[in-house]
């Protein structure tokens, strides 16, 4: 047969703070005004625990009264491949630019000084990495020519995707 568990024992109720027991009885010893101030608190929390605060709103003007679909009905019709990538957020060529800024004030002419500042940079990097070309060997025209075409295409590609940027940002 298996062990059965013995049953605990119930142990005596604790008394609580009640309003009839202040009146005859002067509280002075510690376990009476802890059991007090106990006691007041249970109270307190039991009040609070139904009453529910309301959320402060700072601009309820500026609240979104609309729906994203009758914005969307607003747009043009696009193609379907364009929704698709839209949703899934895949990026596209032109949104290389840096989010990490938010919308605060100032924001703007910050993030287009960084802008100018990563432009001129990268553009003297490329100087440097285009005027550091390696000594012709016999061999060596071949790959000094594809390393010239590779470059050429590259400047050509960021000039493109600088001009979309200036376009879509500006």
């Amino acid at each position: 047969m298996a062990p059965i568990r013995p049953a605990k024992r119930a142990g005596a109720k604790r008394t609580t703070f009640t309003a009839k027991s202040t009146d005859d009885i002067f509280h002075n010893s510690k376990r009476d005004k802890r059991e007090m101030k106990h006691s007041l608190l249970l109270s307190k929390a039991r009040k609070s625990a139904g009453v529910t605060k309301t959320l402060k709103r700072r601009r309820p003007s500026k609240k979104l009264v609309t729906t994203m679909e009758s914005l969307e009905d607003a747009l043009p019709e696009l193609e379907e491949a364009q929704i698709v990538t839209a949703k899934t957020g895949a990026p596209s060529v032109v949104e290389a630019r840096s989010k990490s800024l938010g919308s605060k004030p100032g924001v703007r002419k910050k993030r287009e000084r960084i802008e100018r500042e990563e432009r001129e940079r990268f553009g003297k990097n490329l100087a440097v990495l285009s005027m550091a070309r390696p000594k012709d060997d016999g061999e060596g025209s071949g790959a000094t020519s594809r390393t010239s075409n590779r470059w050429a295409a590259l400047r050509a590609h960021l000039n493109s995707s600088m001009a979309e940027q200036g376009a879509a940002g500006g």
